[in-house]
């Protein structure tokens, strides 16, 4: 059954954010990877960081930063310390790179079927026995 009259489509107004801006990686969640930024940023550092130099080196606004690593704190990632409030990598992103090199080395797989091989090394070279 075909209608008379065709009603326009009804334009609604776009529900939650805007979209990205043009050519910003798609796929990503944007706090996670802010967030990993800032590990990486501190990291990087050694010697601890501002706030505010935080936020330059990951190219946020100071509020923005100072949120993300108020949540990195309380989930042990990061830690503030000095009378200049300096921000450290904190005891749990260790402990997370800890389990990844145990991992890495358990779940190495061999290169050949002859590295699997006992080997016999001199000061030299190393061959495989059979």
């Amino acid at each position: 059954m075909s209608h008379r009259f065709s009603i326009p489509p009804r334009t609604l107004p776009r529900r939650g954010r805007a979209p990205s801006k043009p050519g910003a990686p798609t796929g990503q969640v944007q706090s996670l990877t802010r967030g990993l930024s800032i590990l990486e940023a501190l990291a990087r550092s050694g010697s601890g960081l501002t706030l505010t130099d935080v936020a330059h080196r990951v190219q946020l606004p100071t509020s923005t930063t100072h949120r993300l690593l108020a949540t990195l704190e309380k989930m042990g990632y990061v830690h503030q310390a000095g009378d200049l409030g300096l921000w450290f990598i904190g005891l749990q992103a260790f402990a997370v790179g800890t389990t990844f090199l145990a991992n890495r080395r358990r779940a190495k797989p061999p290169t050949s079927r002859s590295s699997t091989a006992p080997r016999r090394c001199s000061s030299r070279r190393c061959s495989a026995t059979k």
